[in-house]
């Protein structure tokens, strides 16, 4: 996946984090502020569903993408 930011909630500077990462229970910091993001335990689940989702919709963009070609 690519490199992927989400605003800090404090001063609204992008925090780099790692998708993987977050759902593993990984924290990220701000750079600026050095507030902290993680995902809560209840989210989990949900996120990583949408997560497969969102690749499954890829996944078929790209294998009809490819066909179109044909």
């Amino acid at each position: 996946m690519s490199e992927q930011y989400i605003a800090c909630p404090n001063c609204k500077n992008n925090i780099l984090f790692d998708v993987n990462a977050l759902l593993s229970g990984a924290s990220f910091a701000c750079s600026k502020c050095n507030a902290k993001i993680k995902l809560a335990n209840e989210s989990k689940e949900t996120v990583s569903k949408s997560i497969e989702e969102f690749n499954s919709i890829k996944t078929n963009a790209l294998k009809q993408q490819s066909h179109d070609k044909i």
